[in-house]
């Protein structure tokens, strides 16, 4: 079986750090100014170079799982999303809540 080499590229920007993904590989985290990033690296994070470990969504499924057994509400829920769609309603019209 052919195996599909699948990269996506994230930057995320924030004051003093920055973090260059390519997912589900490595990540490499600059922090204030240093010029050496640190760098995580996927299959490490994911304990396995497994495709549906490093790339799917092992863990958010776990837990949603581990909350259906326990009756408890998963940290992303309907309602989070709910709140979230307002509030990127409200920041589009150029308003606020």
């Amino acid at each position: 079986m052919r195996q599909l080499r699948l990269v996506e590229r994230f930057e995320i920007h924030g004051r003093g750090i920055a973090a260059y993904i390519e997912a589900p590989q490595v990540a490499r985290i600059y922090r204030d100014g240093n010029l050496e990033p640190e760098v995580l690296d996927g299959p490490t994070l994911a304990q396995s170079d497994a495709f549906y470990r490093t790339y799917g969504y092992f863990q958010e499924s776990r837990h949603f799982i581990e909350c259906l057994r326990e009756g408890r509400q998963p940290d992303t829920n309907f309602a989070y999303g709910a709140e979230l769609m307002e509030l990127l309603y409200a920041i589009d019209q150029g308003g606020t809540i």
